[in-house]
């Protein structure tokens, strides 16, 4: 959290980033976040993770359904 506490429940937050940390070139972003929809697809990250994957933790070929839950990483550009 923004105040360093773990996040409950699942690790699971959207992302549509790439390893980089730049937005993932493909269109797998559950249609610009308007999709809750089980045949539309996701890229996620994983909270616990320091690495990559704490922003892309999706395999290529097997993006998530946008009906599952997550959590939403909100990032403040200067």
């Amino acid at each position: 959290t923004q105040h360093g506490e773990l996040v409950d429940g699942t690790p699971i937050v959207w992302t549509n980033t790439g390893p980089d940390g730049m937005r993932s070139a493909d269109p797998q972003a559950c249609d610009d976040w308007t999709s809750s929809d089980f045949m539309d697809l996701g890229r996620i990250g994983a909270s616990p993770y320091t690495d990559s994957r704490w922003t892309n933790d999706s395999d290529i070929v097997n993006p998530t359904i946008c009906s599952d839950l997550a959590h939403v990483y909100c990032f403040e550009q200067e």
